[in-house]
């Protein structure tokens, strides 16, 4: 899997400059990024990728991506001044390690192969509180 990874984002450069010339930039990146969906679904396909089984499962990426991506708009938005290293510092420092730990919570519910019968599930708030604290 790292060779595809070099492979695809070694040529970005080389499609952009030949590609860039003969296309308009929105359509460019609308047939970049519906190339990318498709390579990915196939990759997903072939390796056999389990896919979210249930509604929560799917409400728990979507707001993990909408906060991601609302991040940057807002980033963008503010500007290049201050405003703007410090979205960066909280989006990048404190909200990723939220969604982290969150992310990570999901993931236990789908990965772990033995439920929580000594001690009680872990929560978000229990993290919080372990990474607030000194």
């Amino acid at each position: 899997m790292p060779a595809v990874f070099v492979l695809i984002w070694s040529t970005g450069f080389i499609v952009a400059r030949y590609g860039m010339p003969h296309a308009p930039p929105m359509k460019f990146l609308a047939v970049r990024y519906a190339l990318s969906v498709l390579a990915f679904l196939l990759w997903a396909w072939l390796a056999r990728a389990a896919w979210p089984r249930n509604g929560r499962q799917f409400a728990h990426l979507a707001v993990t991506g909408s906060v991601a991506i609302g991040d940057g708009l807002i980033q963008q938005a503010l500007g290049h001044g201050l405003a703007s290293r410090l979205s960066a510092k909280l989006g990048e420092g404190v909200l990723n390690g939220f969604l982290t730990a969150r992310l990570g919570l999901a993931a236990l519910d789908v990965i772990r192969p033995l439920p929580f019968a000594a001690l009680p599930r872990p929560a978000l708030s229990d993290l919080i509180k372990d990474l607030t604290r000194g």
